[in-house]
C-alpha cells in the first residue's frame, strides 16, 4: 500500500521541484491507500482538460517520471520510491503503489469470475491512458478483448505487441471510442 510516509515524500518532492508540478493540483480526496493524484486545474474545477493543458500535462509527466526515477537511485529515497508506479491518465498523474494497480485489482476480480465459469477470454476492458496499462495487458494476456480509446501512441504500441489481434483501437477516442468498441463487440457476437 502507499503509506503516509511515501505520500509525504511525494509532497516534499513537489515542494522541492515546483516547476515540475506547475499547472497541476492535488485532486481532492485522491489520497487513498494505493494512490495519490495530481490533475490539471481544469479537471479539478470540473472542466474538460483542453488540448493545450493536455500537452502541458504530458510534458510534466515526462519530467516528473524522470525526476522520480533519478531520485529512486538515491539511498534516502530508494525504499519508498522503488515501490511506486507513476502513470498518466487523461487528466492527471497518478502515483500508485506497484502492488495495487488496476491490473492487480482486475486479477482478483477475474479469480472470482472464474469460480462462476467466466474466464479471461470472455472479458472486455476499455482504457484510455497509461494508468490502465496493467489492466489492458492482463486481459490481453488472458485472451480477452481490450479497447484502447486513448491517444498515447507509446501505450498503443506496447499493447499491439502483446495483443494477438484482440486489441480494438477505434477511429474515435474517449467516450465516442468507447461506444465504437462496444458496438463492434456486440455486432461480432
Amino acid at each position: 500500500e502507499l503509506n503516509q510516509e511515501t505520500i509525504e515524500l511525494i509532497n516534499k518532492i513537489e515542494t522541492i521541484c515546483p516547476s515540475h508540478f506547475s499547472g497541476l493540483t492535488r485532486l481532492p480526496g485522491s489520497t487513498f491507500t494505493i494512490r495519490t493524484t495530481r490533475v490539471t486545474r481544469e479537471f479539478a474545477s470540473r472542466k474538460k482538460t483542453d488540448e493545450k493543458a493536455r500537452k502541458k500535462l504530458e510534458s510534466r509527466y515526462k519530467n516528473i517520471k524522470s525526476l522520480f526515477e533519478m531520485l529512486a537511485e538515491k539511498p534516502e529515497y530508494s525504499p519508498a520510491l522503488s515501490k511506486l508506479l507513476i502513470r498518466m491518465s487523461a487528466d492527471g498523474i497518478d502515483f500508485v503503489d506497484k502492488e495495487s494497480n488496476k491490473g492487480v485489482a482486475l486479477d482478483q476480480y477475474l479469480k472470482l469470475l472464474e469460480r462462476s465459469g467466466i474466464y479471461g477470454q470472455n472479458i472486455l476492458v476499455i482504457g484510455d491512458a497509461e494508468n490502465d496499462e496493467e489492466m489492458l495487458k492482463l486481459v490481453l494476456e488472458r485472451g480477452g478483448l481490450a479497447g484502447f480509446v486513448g491517444t498515447h501512441n507509446g501505450l498503443e504500441t506496447r499493447l499491439r505487441k502483446i495483443s494477438s489481434g484482440k486489441l480494438i483501437v477505434p477511429s474515435h477516442k474517449g467516450t465516442l471510442g468507447t461506444r465504437e468498441v462496444i458496438n463492434r463487440v456486440l455486432e461480432e457476437n
